[in-house]
């Protein structure tokens, strides 16, 4: 449900910039986490695209003015928002951009590799947080024992590209709203209405 609310936004942005769109709703991975689909996904890609942009499903556009491509400037060879705007890096994997490179090819596969913890819902988080250094518990931060090896590779996308009110993380002119944390049908209520605001915009 959350891919049919979303998909109209990203179709959108994807037209107005140039920029393929992709859906996916049938596993890559079969007897394994759903949310391997993701890193799958991300390390295939990068066979076709030199730049990869992820959004969870539960995650849409409300504003396309701004081409991602003009905000990853930097040397940096995956990007994610912050997590409660922590420094060093907490990164939240709901919005991920990737350009081709060994290295990222190479810390896909260590999140790959990563041993399913608590929570499923959890289990690629966990896994960028162990490559970058963190010991976790769900959203509790541990220790931190970085910087590693692909903590220089990761940079930092703005709040607007992945606004989480649940997390009270929203940039004053968000350009994606991701509703993680909420319940799903807090979730649906809220993306329900972006869509209808968002019909009105293209007048749809």
């Amino acid at each position: 449900m959350g891919l049919q609310l979303m998909k109209p936004t990203v179709e959108h942005y994807g037209r107005v910039h140039g920029i393929d769109t992709l859906f996916f709703t049938k596993t890559f991975v079969p007897n394994r986490l759903v949310k391997r689909n993701k890193i799958f996904l991300l390390f295939n890609l990068m066979k076709y695209y030199e730049l990869v942009m992820w959004i969870d499903s539960d995650a849409m556009f409300v504003d396309f003015d701004t081409d991602i491509r003009d905000e990853i400037k930097t040397d940096h060879l995956v990007y994610m928002g912050s997590h409660y705007g922590r420094d060093p890096l907490f990164p939240n994997s709901g919005v991920i951009v990737i350009k081709r490179d060994p290295l990222t090819e190479e810390l896909l596969q260590e999140v790959w590799n990563h041993k399913k913890k608590e929570g499923e819902f959890w289990w690629d988080q966990q896994g960028f947080l162990k490559c970058l250094g963190y010991e976790n518990k769900l959203l509790k931060i541990i220790s931190y024992n970085g910087p590693t090896k692909y903590t220089p590779i990761v940079g930092t996308l703005h709040d607007k590209w992945n606004s989480r009110p649940y997390d009270k993380d929203v940039a004053e002119h968000p350009i994606i709203i991701h509703y993680c944390g909420y319940q799903w049908p807090r979730r649906l209520k809220e993306m329900q209405n972006n869509l209808r605001k968002f019909r009105l915009l293209i007048g749809g």
